[in-house]
C-alpha cells in the first residue's frame, strides 16, 4: 500500500466562507475555509488554505508506480479557486478531462503558468463556483524505491 498526503492550495472568495467537499476513491473529506482574496485565474498560493488529504493507495496501473484516482470536489456557500496541489512524496497530475456539473462552463488552466513573475508560476488551477462540482482523474506517481 502506498501512503502519501495530497495537498491543494485553495481560495475562497470574499463577502462568505465556503464548504469545501472533495471526495478521493469515494473517501469523503470536508474542510470549512474562511475567505482568502478576490482571486483570479492566476492566483499565488500564497496566503491559500492548504486542504491536506490522507491518501491509501492499494492498486498501481500494471508495470508502473503510478496510482489513478477519481476526484471530485464541490464548494458551497462560496467559489472556490484551487491554485495548486502537490504529494508529500510522490507527483500528482489531473490527468482526466476536469467535468463541472454545469453545462459549458469549463474555465481551468491544468497546464500551469507560466511567466516573468515566479510567484504566479504553478501547477494549474481548477475554478469552482459555489454549488458547483468538478471531477476528474487525477495520477499519483510514486517515488521509486531504489
Amino acid at each position: 500500500m502506498y501512503r502519501s498526503t495530497l495537498n491543494l492550495d485553495c481560495h475562497v472568495r470574499p463577502g462568505a466562507n465556503a464548504v469545501v467537499l472533495v471526495s478521493i476513491d469515494q473517501t469523503d473529506y470536508r474542510f470549512d475555509l474562511a475567505p482568502t482574496i478576490n482571486w483570479v485565474a492566476s492566483s499565488s498560493v500564497a496566503n491559500a488554505h492548504r486542504i491536506s488529504l490522507d491518501l491509501a493507495l492499494d492498486t498501481p496501473v500494471p508495470d508502473t508506480s503510478a496510482y489513478e484516482v477519481d476526484v471530485k470536489i464541490k464548494a458551497e456557500g462560496s467559489d472556490v479557486l484551487v491554485c495548486g496541489y502537490e504529494m508529500s512524496q510522490g507527483f500528482f497530475q489531473i490527468t482526466g478531462q476536469p467535468v463541472w456539473d454545469a453545462d459549458g462552463w469549463q474555465p481551468y488552466d491544468i497546464s500551469g503558468h507560466q511567466g516573468d513573475d515566479a510567484q504566479y508560476q504553478g501547477n494549474g488551477s481548477l475554478q469552482i463556483l459555489r454549488g458547483q462540482t468538478v471531477e476528474f482523474v487525477g495520477t499519483v506517481v510514486a517515488p521509486e524505491i531504489i
